[in-house]
């Protein structure tokens, strides 16, 4: 059995339909405010990732 740990504020996990193949997951991917490593991104990358979008979908 593979076992997941997830740290932060605020996790959200909905399932609309059961699956058990891959699961859902809505998370805040960036922030600018600094993480615990003092690393932050700006608010130009972002939106360089929203214009984006389908360039950076499905990957790690």
């Amino acid at each position: 059995m593979n076992r997941v740990q997830f740290e932060a504020s605020q996790v959200m996990i909905s399932e609309t339909q059961s699956n058990d193949i891959y699961m859902t997951v809505l998370m805040r991917m960036f922030s600018t405010r600094p993480n615990r490593n003092g690393y932050a991104v700006s608010e130009a990358f972002m939106d360089n990732i929203v214009a984006n979008a389908a360039k950076y979908t499905c990957l790690p």
